[in-house]
């Protein structure tokens, strides 16, 4: 009976102290788990965000410290220059009124590119001499007026203005003006000028003689027999005899495949694009040839 007892009290004092162990052991762990290095970084799980060091990715999307938020995979494009902007047009492209010729590499009016004088044109065109109309051409074939061969001559002479100041009337009449102020037509010429209707070879050959003349400082050259260049000299007015004979062996005017000049026709916006381009640039101009016989 004792014995039993005896192992009774045994098993508790077991049992008491097998308790004790485990309430122990349970907060030894759980006093291990709290301890956080000084200053390491707090770890937090939370379903769906995981937050360390101040940055987070929720969602997929990484938020950086400072609250910028980027899709996670994306990539930030590295910074790219735009080209500045350019005058001269890409081959092939097509402006109101203008054409982009990559061959010569120059901008021609669309309606003047298949023109035989397209290239006096075109270096017009680069001079800022020209801009023809407003709605993009040129019209190569209509007549040109006087005061439009003034205003062109006058730019190619480099006058910066083709009008005098305050000047009244019409441009025509002002360009006509402006050119008598420099003494390129005489007060009788003024008086009869009508610088808004065609100008004939015959008067165009005036001016652009006079213009190399007096405001191109060119001397004359001696003209012995332009008969022999010209093949109809002898029906040209006499009061503009001379000066096609002058604009002829100067090399700005030259005569059509029978060597005749026809003075009395009007002269077109085309032609006027040729002298003046001559008066510009003299390796443009032509070399006089003797009528064959």
């Amino acid at each position: 009976m004792k014995q039993k007892s005896l192992q009774k009290s045994i098993a508790f004092v077991l049992v008491c102290v097998m308790v004790l162990s485990m309430g122990m052991f349970t907060s030894v762990f759980a006093a291990d788990e709290d301890k956080t290095p000084a200053g390491a970084a707090d770890t937090t799980t939370t379903e769906g965000a995981i937050t360390t060091s101040g940055s987070a990715v929720t969602g997929g999307a990484v938020t950086t410290p400072g609250g910028t938020t980027t899709p996670a995979g994306t990539t930030t494009p590295a910074a790219t220059t735009t080209p500045a902007a350019t005058t001269t047009p890409a081959a092939g492209t097509t402006t109101p009124g203008f054409v982009f010729d990559a061959a010569k590499g120059v901008s021609q009016f669309e309606d003047a590119k298949d023109n035989p004088m397209a290239t006096f044109i075109d270096t017009l065109i680069k001079k800022d001499i020209i801009r023809g109309y407003e709605d993009g051409t040129y019209k190569p074939d209509n007549q040109v007026t006087t005061a439009e061969l003034l205003s062109l001559l006058l730019k190619a002479a480099g006058e910066t203005s083709v009008t005098p100041e305050n000047a009244t009337g019409t441009w025509g009449e002002q360009v006509v003006q402006k050119a008598y102020d420099l003494k390129l037509v005489t007060e009788e010429e003024l008086a009869k000028a009508e610088g808004d209707k065609a100008v004939s070879r015959g008067n165009m050959s005036l001016l652009l003689v006079r213009v190399s003349e007096v405001l191109l400082k060119e001397e004359k050259v001696t003209v012995e027999k332009p008969e022999d260049y010209i093949a109809d000299y002898a029906a040209i007015p006499a009061d503009l005899q001379e000066y096609v004979a002058q604009a002829y062996m100067k090399g700005f005017v030259t005569g059509n495949n029978s060597a005749e000049f026809n003075a009395q026709d009007n002269a077109t916006r085309a032609e006027a694009a040729v002298i003046v381009s001559r008066v510009l640039d003299k390796t443009l101009r032509a070399t006089p040839k003797a009528i064959e016989k």
